[in-house]
């Protein structure tokens, strides 16, 4: 209460200064998930792998092409298990039993191409964390690990060992191109859905009474991240008026980053 004789203190609204804050809980991640699952089933089978040639040294022959794989193309990518788990100060990233296939042109030293199609089990693990970019939230998805393994191949030309021969050689040679790729599916994956759901413009503009407001909603750090309060934003609301009726406030247009694959 004011002393007698002087005025209340006057509250003056100031810029740049937290006028909220706000807390993504563990929910919101798991909401975020089957939109993940379906960007990355769309994004790796619509991937272009490079046809892989193997070379193995062979007596009085010398270094030849034992076998070659082309016209590689992933035909499932469907994530089954999938969980960003809250941790202190990052989002760990769980990928799991996911229906993964591909098919491709084989031909071996011994052989004509033959058409083989192969399954494996796939697990990625990985992490995340928000930036800041002006006013704008981004997400920085590093530690992406894809392995791939357990390949099984089916073929109608090729049976017995020269199948085994060549799935064996496929793991070595085949593999690691495959989970480098998928290592930038996921990633992208995750920092397109998340980026669509967090960059954009929050601002509130509108007119009541012959007045014109603009509530600009601005991001002012980098979000906070802790299993104890979640991912934690700082918010500044700055207020802007005027009566002139023929310049109404506008809403920005912020690009959503939904990035696209290319490899």
């Amino acid at each position: 209460m004011a002393a007698a004789g002087t005025s209340p203190a006057v509250l003056k609204a100031k810029s740049g200064v937290t006028s909220m804050r706000l807390s993504l809980t563990q929910d919101m991640f798991n909401e975020v998930s089957s939109l993940i699952v379906k960007i990355a089933d769309s994004s790796a089978t619509s991937l272009k792998i490079e046809d892989q040639h193997i070379k193995k040294h062979i007596p009085l022959l010398g270094e030849v092409e034992a076998a070659s794989a082309k016209n590689i193309r992933i035909l499932s990518f469907d994530i089954r298990n999938i969980s960003l788990e809250i941790k202190d100060a990052y989002v760990a990233v769980a990928i799991s039993d996911v229906d993964f296939h591909v098919e491709m042109d084989v031909a071996t030293v011994l052989s004509k191409a033959e058409r083989v199609d192969v399954k494996a089990d796939v697990d990625v693990l990985g992490k995340l964390k928000f930036g800041l970019t002006g006013k704008h939230c981004t997400t920085d998805v590093y530690d992406i690990k894809t392995d791939v393994s357990n390949f099984d191949a089916g073929s109608k030309g090729f049976t017995g060992e020269i199948l085994a021969h060549f799935v064996d050689l496929l793991e070595k040679v085949l593999r690691p191109v495959i989970e480098q790729q998928l290592d930038a599916v996921v990633a992208s994956s995750l920092s397109s859905s998340l980026n669509a759901m967090l960059n954009r413009n929050f601002d509130l503009v509108g007119a009541v009474s012959g007045v014109n407001y603009k509530f600009q909603v601005d991001i002012l750090s980098a979000p906070r991240i802790s299993v104890a309060r979640g991912v934690e934003f700082d918010i500044g609301v700055d207020s802007f008026f005027n009566t002139d009726k023929d310049k109404p406030f506008e809403v920005d247009t912020v690009a959503r980053d939904v990035e696209k694959v290319t490899l």
